[in-house]
């Protein structure tokens, strides 16, 4: 039996393949919160509601609340390590009541850099320009990112993607993969007074991606 050894062109297109397969497995986003999943994480709600709810271009959405209160929220602790971790998700709020109406989704992080612990917190504030960052009082190591926010009317859904290693050295100069611990969403207003509200949330997933093209950010203490 005669073997014959292949060809460049037949051994390249088994190498891209090979490689665009590898490629392909790391970028597999993974479901962290859907309507399926929902009722793992824990809630805290007292006069509000946190339900499902069905959406015509979503499906079943996650519907979250409030009469009169401080808030609604879904918190889930959770170990992941993907290296330049995308988060992305799709928020959508009711007509505003309240002129500030306020929708949050808050990240743990940790970096392999340095081990340091932080927090952003993105969120919808129909008060506040689009970019707008600040560190939050009494919080180390903790800020606050307007990810939606004027201009972005209600019964609309608004795409989130943000690529947490990327702004975690924005903000603080560390460069490198993190680790994601932790996810907290909530519905209320950032000086907690009580608001009725109510948005819906079409799930939040997670995806490994390349290393970023890193960037700065100015953002205020107050």
């Amino acid at each position: 039996m005669l073997f014959r050894a292949l060809t460049p062109s037949v051994s390249t297109f088994f190498l891209v393949l090979a490689l665009s397969t590898a490629v392909s497995a790391s970028v597999r986003a993974e479901t962290l919160l859907s309507s399926e999943n929902f009722s793992e994480w824990s809630s805290s709600c007292w006069r509000c509601d946190i339900e499902l709810e069905f959406d015509v271009i979503h499906g079943d959405v996650i519907r979250m609340s409030s009469d009169r209160v401080f808030g609604a929220t879904l918190e889930n602790r959770l170990e992941r390590h993907a290296v330049y971790p995308e988060l992305s998700w799709y928020w959508s709020l009711d007509p505003f009541l309240e002129p500030d109406t306020y929708f949050s989704l808050e990240v743990y992080l940790r970096s392999d850099d340095n081990r340091r612990r932080y927090m952003i917190r993105y969120v919808w504030n129909s008060d506040a320009a689009v970019g707008s960052v600040r560190e939050l009082p009494g919080k180390e190591k903790a800020w606050e990112w307007v990810v939606t926010g004027e201009g972005a009317g209600p019964l609309r859904w608004h795409q989130v993607k943000r690529n947490l290693a990327e702004d975690i050295a924005a903000l603080t100069g560390v460069r490198g993969g993190v680790d994601l611990s932790r996810i907290r969403v909530g519905l209320g207003t950032d000086d907690n007074r009580k608001l009725t509200a109510s948005g819906y949330l079409s799930g939040i997933t997670l995806k490994a991606q390349q290393e970023p093209q890193w960037q700065v950010v100015t953002h205020s203490s107050e």
